[in-house]
């Protein structure tokens, strides 16, 4: 159990708040507020775990399945090579270990620059910790839950992170995200959805 956390309040992303600048970000949502744990001196790297961790113990979430969704830092060059291998399959030939999580979808922007690598999967919560390395390489990762019996997520069609935001939040779940750059000293985590879903978090 962690005591040192800082807690801030948003009743609405998208007015002004001390979280951060939600429209900034490019997260947007109608009725969603934010609860964020920060704590000071620990990096992003070191701190995304245990957030995470103790927010979804204090939600009481019996759902222990986590969907995550990631999209890889930079453009990737159009060759027929990163349009085989996909997301998921680039992950795995960098040295990610991606084997444990369960349906893998692989989805693909072109940014006119090149390619937007983006994916999602699922995975018990018990094994978020094989994704340290990721956190620590990666910025752009999201974590959601849904309650139990929600599970008819519409992924194939999604055609950005707040799409896939959007979804779980319609299904009263939850979102977290880790605020900052890689290496910050100070590692903030964010719970957005429903006021009366995450108010717990306060």
């Amino acid at each position: 159990m962690i005591t040192n956390v800082t807690i801030r309040y948003a009743s609405n992303i998208s007015c002004k708040n001390e979280i951060a600048h939600f429209d900034s970000l490019g997260i947007t949502g109608e009725n969603i507020s934010a609860v964020s744990w920060e704590l000071k001196n620990i990096r992003r790297s070191d701190g995304t775990l245990t957030l995470i961790e103790e927010m979804v113990k204090k939600l009481s979430v019996t759902n222990d399945m986590v969907t995550i969704y990631i999209q890889l830092s930079g453009d990737q060059p159009d060759t027929p090579l990163i349009r085989y291998k996909k997301t998921w399959g680039l992950l795995k030939t960098r040295g990610y270990d991606v084997d444990f999580m369960s349906n893998k979808k692989n989805y693909i922007f072109n940014s006119g620059k090149g390619l937007t690598l983006a994916g999602t999967a699922s995975f018990d919560i018990s094994s978020l910790s094989k994704l340290l390395k990721l956190i620590k390489d990666e910025k752009k990762i999201f974590f959601a839950i849904a309650p139990p019996g929600n599970n008819g997520l519409e992924m194939a069609s999604i055609k950005s992170e707040l799409e896939w935001m959007n979804n779980f939040w319609s299904l009263n779940g939850i979102v977290f995200l880790t605020l900052g750059l890689l290496d910050e000293m100070n590692c903030e985590v964010v719970a957005l959805g429903k006021e009366t879903i995450i108010e717990v978090l306060k």
